[in-house]
C-alpha cells in the first residue's frame, strides 16, 4: 500500500508536436499535502487577503493615533469601527479559510479523481487534465493565468485553480519553460 502523503515521483514526458505546435505532457501524482497547499495558494491570491495582511498595521497604527476614546472626529469613527468591526470579521473570515482547507485536503476517504495520478496536456486548444476516473478540458478562453511560484506551476481558471508541484520537474528552468509555453498560448488567443 503506498503512503497517500508522500506518492512516488512521476515521470515528464517530453514535448511532442502536433500540426507544428508543442504539446507539453506532465503526469504527476497528487497528495494531501498538494492539496492543502493548492487551496492556500488559490486563497491567498484573492485581494482580501492583501487588506487582511495589512489589518495588523491598522490597528497599531488605531492604538497610537486614538490614545483615548473621548472626542472622536469622524476619520476616528471610521477607523475605530474598521478595526472593531471589520477586522475581526475578516480575521474569522480567513480562519474559515483555513479550516476548508484544512477539510478538504484532509478529510477521509480517498478522494478519488483528486488524489492519485493526473496526467496534464498543454497545448494549443488549452489545458486537458485526465485521471483514473474522469478528464476535463479548459480552453484558454477559461484560463485566467499560468505563473510559476517557489511550489510549481500554479494556474488559475475561471471557476477554479490547480497546481503542478514543483517536485516533478528538473529543475526551476523546466519549470520556466512549461509556464512559458502555456503563456504563450494563452497571449495567442487572447491576441496580445
Amino acid at each position: 500500500m503506498t503512503d497517500p502523503y508522500h506518492a512516488p515521483r512521476a515521470e515528464l514526458v517530453e514535448p511532442s508536436a502536433t500540426a507544428g505546435m508543442a504539446v507539453r505532457e506532465i503526469r504527476f501524482s497528487w497528495t494531501r499535502a498538494d492539496i492543502f497547499l493548492g487551496c492556500l495558494i488559490a486563497f491567498y491570491r484573492r485581494p482580501v487577503f492583501m487588506v487582511m495582511a495589512l489589518i495588523p498595521g491598522i490597528l497599531v497604527v488605531r492604538d497610537e493615533y486614538l490614545g483615548h476614546f473621548g472626542d472622536l472626529t469622524v476619520p476616528q469613527i471610521a477607523v475605530v469601527a474598521f478595526s472593531y468591526v471589520l477586522a475581526p470579521a475578516a480575521l474569522l473570515w480567513a480562519f474559515s479559510l483555513l479550516v476548508g482547507c484544512c477539510l478538504t485536503a484532509f478529510r477521509p476517504g480517498k478522494l478519488p479523481g483528486i488524489l492519485g495520478e493526473h496526467l496534464i496536456r498543454i497545448g494549443p486548444d488549452g489545458i486537458h487534465e485526465e485521471t483514473s476516473v474522469n478528464s476535463g478540458a479548459f480552453g484558454w478562453s477559461a484560463v485566467r493565468f499560468v505563473r510559476r511560484s517557489v511550489f510549481g506551476v500554479f494556474v488559475q481558471l475561471a471557476g477554479a485553480s490547480f497546481l503542478v508541484p514543483r517536485r516533478y520537474f528538473r529543475d526551476g528552468g523546466e519549470v520556466l519553460e512549461v509556464v512559458r509555453l502555456a503563456n504563450s498560448y494563452l497571449a495567442s488567443t487572447r491576441g496580445a
